[in-house]
């Protein structure tokens, strides 16, 4: 294959090379989500390089620009955040060096912030009972909502996920419940 020989046009500009990021990350079957999350934070990598006058050519990027950076994430956001925003910059700048418009990472030798453990709380056994409580009663919604609160506990699932299951009586196959078999030993 020949190589163009037509001027670069945008060489080491970051806006149009996060563009081609986004374009590689959906062809790579990203999900959406995903290609979201990172177009906003190489965007806002960016804006702030924009704001505080330093480059925005990628070859001319270092770690001090990249630490300023998150040093400015973490003052407004959570840890968290600015380590999702983290991953999702160097995962641009390593893509940056495979296309070899950079020889290397500025964030080679960094690491994410560190997102502390935060233990999920957990709901006290009185309110536990205060809420089943609520839901004694042999009509339709008080089974079905003391079902409901039965799934959480002792599954740990999420709302979406005890949300999309599916019972229709008149079509069996499209249940993800089966009732006949729910004593069974499922295979291992």
């Amino acid at each position: 294959m020949r190589k163009s020989t037509a001027p670069i046009l945008y060489a080491g500009a970051l806006r149009p090379l996060a563009d081609s990021f986004m374009r590689n990350l959906r062809a790579r079957n990203a999900s959406p989500k995903t290609i979201e999350v990172y177009s906003l934070s190489i965007r806002q990598l960016a804006d702030f390089l924009d704001h505080a006058g330093l480059p925005s050519d990628v070859r001319e990027i270092d770690r001090g620009h990249i630490s300023e950076w998150m040093n400015s994430i973490m003052e407004n956001w959570t840890a968290a955040t600015a380590s999702t925003k983290y991953r999702a910059v160097q995962s641009f700048f390593r893509y940056l060096v495979e296309e070899g418009e950079i020889e290397v990472s500025p964030l080679l030798h960094m690491s994410p912030p560190r997102v502390p453990i935060r233990p999920v709380p957990v709901i006290s056994e009185h309110d536990l009972k205060a809420l089943l409580a609520v839901c004694r009663g042999n009509d339709f919604d008080s089974r079905r909502d003391t079902a409901l609160i039965r799934m959480f506990i002792d599954t740990g699932a999420r709302k979406s996920e005890i949300g999309g299951i599916r019972y229709t009586p008149d079509d069996w196959e499209m249940n993800d419940v089966d009732i006949d078999r729910c004593h069974e030993r499922m295979p291992a």
